[in-house]
């Protein structure tokens, strides 16, 4: 059955780009439908080579909203990386404002979205902003004492490459102006596992970055990770390998 779900007014044209690859089951219909009165975004969904029926998924997200959901098939199994960066080239050809990413599971809500944009009208030099994960009064962030610590390191590393300093790179949820997309998008990410990183080391690298305030941390309100997360405590050694890549190609700040 198709949905009319008509956009919020916005001044905004944004797109959201999501990555899925075997989310059959962890994608929750019902969620994703009952989400968009939240927020007035365009939603690219890049099933990226999957082995499960998640492509079916999608597409029957599509059928069901066909002016808010675009399914979108990578040819192949690519990486998280480069299923992300295939969504924002697809969104860039469409000439959207601006486009950031989300995780399928949307441990960040899709309610998010609108204060990420609010930040490019409030804060106009600003062309990255990136939701973090910070255990403040009055947020619901549902995660462990060792992700927090493991989200402190990459932060000092990715420190290294940048300016201004950052608390978390790895939250799924940002948003970007789409002029620093066009130039930085171009190229696959050397890095698998901190794509995140490299990305923003690329724009970081820009003429239009060289003021402090390029860069803008939003504490998201809520974190809610869904179950068969498929990231492991062995990852972060890749983690390290790829910081190595990043650096070797990009050098220091």
């Amino acid at each position: 059955m198709k949905i009319n779900v008509t956009a919020p007014k916005s001044s905004y044209d944004s797109a959201v780009i999501i990555p899925c690859f075997n989310e059959e089951k962890r994608i929750n219909i019902g969620q994703y439908m009952d989400s968009l009165g939240d927020f007035s975004s365009k939603v690219f969904l890049v099933d990226d080579g999957s082995r499960d029926k998640t492509f079916a998924v999608l597409k029957k997200l599509e059928k069901m909203a066909p002016d808010r959901f675009i399914a979108v098939k990578a040819p192949q199994n690519m990486g998280k990386a480069e299923a992300v960066r295939l969504g924002l080239n697809t969104a860039l050809d469409k000439n959207f404002r601006h486009i950031g990413f989300l995780d399928a599971d949307l441990a960040v809500k899709f309610s998010e979205i609108p204060n990420f944009l609010r930040v490019f009208q409030n804060v106009p030099e600003v062309n990255s902003v990136v939701g973090v994960r910070l255990n403040l009064a009055g947020h619901k962030l549902d995660r462990s004492a060792g992700k927090y610590f493991a989200q402190g390191i990459i932060a000092r590393m990715a420190n290294l490459l940048f300016s201004p300093k950052i608390s978390d790179t790895q939250c799924g949820a940002k948003m970007f102006s789409a002029d620093v997309l066009r130039p930085t998008t171009r190229e696959p990410f050397i890095s698998r596992w901190l794509f995140d990183m490299e990305l923003l080391k690329r724009i970081s690298d820009l003429p239009q970055s060289k003021g402090k305030n390029w860069l803008f941390e939003f504490p998201v309100t809520s974190w809610s990770e869904m179950g068969g997360s498929k990231r492991k405590f062995s990852d972060y050694a890749k983690c390290l390998k790829d910081f190595f890549k990043i650096v070797s190609k990009y050098g220091f700040k």
